[in-house]
């Protein structure tokens, strides 16, 4: 859990930076907006889901394995997004 706070802590400025520079200059704050948006979201559903499944199981063990499991699904998923759709300037 604390690699997966550090990890956060150091990607998403990074991350919001990239976005904000890959958005054409009139619609940086929209760029900003939508990535706050998803930060939020992701917050949200990154504390619910995993939480719901930990629950969910008859002892907390392998729900906790499950929701990791499905965190570092998701840690993947916004790796990949990220790889593949951000343009990269010269």
């Amino acid at each position: 859990m604390a690699a997966a706070g550090f990890g956060m802590a150091l990607t998403m400025p990074a991350a919001t930076a990239t976005v904000i520079e890959a958005a054409p200059a009139d619609r940086g704050g929209i760029a900003s907006g939508v990535t706050n948006a998803a930060r939020q979201s992701g917050g949200m559903l990154g504390v619910a889901l995993p939480g719901s499944m930990v629950h969910a199981r008859a002892s907390f063990i392998p729900g906790l394995r499950a929701g990791l499991a499905v965190a570092a699904g998701a840690f993947l998923t916004g790796a990949l997004v990220t790889f593949v759709g951000v343009g990269r300037t010269a």
